[in-house]
């Protein structure tokens, strides 16, 4: 999941884009909105930019994005590979911290 939000924040504050973050755990969710409440004071149209679903990653619909940015380990990435190529398809961008899907080729 999205964890406390950090990388849809900043990404929502230097890109001056429309974040959504996907956590399964309620105390990460928790934190993850009193970050973007705390950033808000800098950054006023952070509320409107960010968002944070409870739920699972292979249950929500990630066919609008655009940029997707995985931190997950390897297991979990297979479990959403058609998701993610369903995505690609449709030309998203897919950035990975540590680790790929295995079945498809980085470009630089």
């Amino acid at each position: 999941g999205c964890g406390d939000g950090r990388i849809c924040i900043s990404a929502s504050k230097r890109f001056n884009c429309k974040s959504v973050g996907c956590e399964i755990e309620l105390p990460l969710i928790e934190k993850f909105k009193l970050s973007i409440s705390k950033d808000s004071i800098e950054h006023a149209q952070l509320h409107e930019l960010v968002t944070v679903v409870h739920g699972d990653l292979r249950d929500i619909d990630i066919s609008n994005a655009t940029v997707i940015v995985l931190y997950l380990l390897p297991e979990s990435i297979q479990q959403i590979l058609d998701m993610l190529v369903n995505a690609l398809k449709n030309g998203s961008i897919i950035i990975c911290n540590t680790w790929g899907p295995k079945s498809l080729n980085a470009v630089q």
